[in-house]
Parts: structure tokens; sequence; C-alpha cells
């Protein structure tokens, strides 16, 4: 298994307009919205960090474009996700998690 990076110092992999929060203390990002979330799949420098789940996500509104190639590691921390609506050949939050660590 892939050991996702920590950053000793300020986290720079994954910046941008609607980027999750990094939390240096828990060494990984929060998501708090379901734009945070759809960051990770747009910003390659994103797939291989670790992030956690602040609140329940509503995905209701919105089409999901599953995230490729995630290689790190992602808590839902007994968060939910609801509204999920997969169609054709979409696997699900993310189409590869080769080497991830993905846990409640």
């Amino acid at each position: 298994m892939a050991v996702p990076r920590v950053h000793a110092d300020d986290n720079n992999d994954c910046l941008g307009v609607g980027a999750p929060t990094w939390n240096a203390s828990r060494a990984a990002y929060a998501i708090s919205s379901r734009e945070e979330f759809e960051f990770i799949g747009t910003e390659s420098d994103c797939l291989d960090n670790s992030f956690y789940l602040t609140t329940d996500l509503d995905f209701s509104a919105a089409f999901w474009e599953p995230i490729d190639s995630f290689g790190g590691r992602f808590d839902g921390r007994n968060k939910t996700i609801t509204g999920l609506t997969l169609t054709g050949s979409e696997s699900g939050l993310f189409n590869s998690n080769a080497g991830a660590e993905i846990v409640d």
C-alpha cells in the first residue's frame, strides 16, 4: 500500500479556488463541501494526499464525475454522502483507488 504524503510544513500540493483546507494538526485536508471534494479530482497534485470529511455532504444537486487514480487516504469520519447518482460505467466516488486507504 502506498503511504500518503505527510507534510511537516505548509502544504502546497492542493491549492486553488475551491480547494479543501489544509489542517496541519491532522496532516490532512479538511473537506467541508461537495465543491471541495470535487476539487480533488481536478488537480493531479491532490490525488496522493490525505483527506477527511468534516460534515455530511449532499451530492443530489450535481452531476458527479468519479475521481480517477486516487492514491491517498480518505477518512469519512462517520459522515455520510447522500444523493450520489451513478449511471453508465461510473464506479463511485473514485474510478481507481489503487494504493489508496479509504476508511469510514
